[in-house]
């Protein structure tokens, strides 16, 4: 098995725009955001819970840099004109498999902007090129036609449906699309 490559600690996606671990932003920065998005979120997430406090982003942020270019996630706060807009992440599936998957969620207030198309195109990139992955996978909330949105605009494929997967924030058992992009379409698609 060979080793996965360090992820880069700060990824430019455009000039307003960078990623950066979510264990460099102010927790109470990332709490605020989420606090503020609590409801939206809710529906399509599991984390987005009544209970969720600053100490549970604090301690996502911790465990985040424990991870840090190990086995597991890379959590990056997408950060938009020098603030906080949200968070993406590739959680790694393993060395044999060469796979990532990558989950997102942005600030209601600047959804539509293409900040997180953009995004995910930058760390989709980062993924094949810089980690040498073969296929980059993203699951949403078949409801949540804004995420699906996303995964069709960067060029991934739709695979399927599975049912009652996530239980999400609100308590209610949600079915998710997946998709996927492997990296002969990838490369295709770029030329």
């Amino acid at each position: 098995m060979t080793e996965w490559p360090d992820p880069p600690r700060l990824v430019v996606v455009d000039d307003d725009t960078e990623l950066r671990p979510v264990f460099e932003v102010p927790s109470e920065t990332l709490y605020a955001l989420i606090d503020r998005n609590r409801d939206y979120l809710g529906e399509f997430l599991d984390f987005a819970t009544p209970e969720y406090a600053l100490e549970h982003a604090v301690r996502y942020a911790d465990q985040s840099r424990e991870n840090w270019g190990r086995k597991g996630e890379q959590a990056y706060a997408i950060v938009h004109r020098r603030r906080p807009a949200g968070t993406i992440g590739m959680h790694r599936y393993g060395s044999r498999n060469r796979a990532v998957e990558i989950g997102y969620w942005l600030d209601a207030g600047l959804q539509g902007s293409g900040i997180m198309t953009r995004s995910v195109a930058k760390l989709t990139e980062v993924a094949f090129e810089q980690l040498g992955v073969n296929q980059v996978n993203i699951s949403a909330d078949v409801a949540n036609g804004r995420s699906r949105a996303v995964a069709e605009r960067v060029g991934f494929r739709f695979d399927g449906v599975t049912r009652q997967w996530l239980l999400n924030a609100k308590g209610k058992l949600a079915d998710m699309a997946r998709y996927s992009l492997l990296r002969t379409e990838w490369e295709e698609n770029r030329t």
